[in-house]
């Protein structure tokens, strides 16, 4: 308004002295209402990404299907349908669609009007086990628009993963947190975040936990010693565990298991029977009736439609 005085100058930055002046008059960022989530967001973990930009055919479609990982697909060029979980909705140039883990999806496009698409796959948690987009209750699509800046974020980590210069793993994982910031920052009115600090403080008590688990995910840990890791009986263990992350342990490790096995047969040329040892299990056939029974499909087959 006219004549109103100037902002204050962030508290956090040093006074301007004699041999320079701070700059203080930068655009504001958009309010972002995430609830108790928002001081977390610091902490988010990334990791498993992998990004490919695709110039699809007329004959480009993905059969219904689900993933272990949580997925963003966005839309450079092209128009079509997408069906998430029973739900249809078209889909056009600027969309930035979002897949989760386990929800069967599908997609196809206007064969005269094919897309051109950056898939990006990856894992963010909270907390060492919460998903992100759970917390803050990602929609299926961002209507972003064409010519968005998170175009080039996009374009850039599929650059980055095809390229693999110096440094692309961290790379990777820092233009995905770009991309997730600003839809955190930029689109919270369409985030539907979980207001719950029951949660959040139930997530805190088993942390200890959820680390082990990811990090001997190959020789796991009984539930009784995931407990004394938490400083918690076998059945308090139990019950906190599901109030925090809505599944028991052996259910979450298993979930962690697979991704890291959709990971694994995604991009890379490890035999499934190699696969099957990395994240747990002694005995390939159990692991490719496990895949088979959570995926759909077996593993060699799950590596050969893996391409999206």
């Amino acid at each position: 308004m006219p004549g109103s005085p100037p902002p204050a100058p962030p508290t956090h930055l040093p006074h301007s002295g004699p041999q320079s002046a701070i700059t203080t008059a930068w655009d504001p960022y958009p309010e972002a209402d995430l609830g108790v989530w928002a001081p977390l967001i610091d902490r988010l973990e990334i990791s498993h990404v992998t990004a490919i930009e695709h110039v699809c055919t007329p004959a480009w479609r993905i059969p219904p299907r689900s993933i272990a990982d949580d997925m963003f697909f966005h839309l450079l060029a092209g128009r079509g349908t997408m069906t998430v979980d029973g739900r249809r909705t078209r889909i056009q140039a600027g969309d930035l669609v979002h897949w989760r883990r386990g929800i069967v999806h599908a997609a196809e496009h206007d064969p005269g009007q094919p897309i051109t698409v950056v898939a990006l796959h990856y894992t963010a948690t909270v907390e060492g086990g919460a998903q992100l987009h759970e917390l803050l209750g990602f929609p299926d699509r961002f209507p972003l628009g064409q010519g968005h800046p998170l175009e080039v974020v996009s374009r850039e980590a599929a650059r980055e993963y095809a390229l693999r210069p110096v440094g692309w793993r961290r790379g990777l994982e820092a233009t995905l947190a770009r991309l997730l910031l600003t839809l955190a920052r930029e689109c919270s009115n369409r985030l539907r975040p979980t207001a719950d600090v029951a949660r959040l403080a139930t997530l805190r008590r088993i942390l200890p936990g959820v680390q082990a688990m990811r990090e001997t995910m190959a020789n796991p840990l009984s539930v009784p010693a995931l407990a004394r890791r938490c400083g918690l009986s076998e059945a308090q263990f139990r019950r906190v565990f599901r109030g925090a992350l809505g599944c028991s342990p052996v259910v979450h490790l298993r979930r962690l298991r697979l991704a890291e096995a959709c990971r694994l047969l995604r991009h890379g040329d490890a035999t499934i029977e190699h696969i099957a040892g990395m994240v747990g299990y002694s005995e390939t056939a159990y692991f490719a009736n496990a895949f088979r029974e959570a995926m759909g499909m077996p593993p060699g087959r799950y590596r050969a439609l893996a391409a999206l």
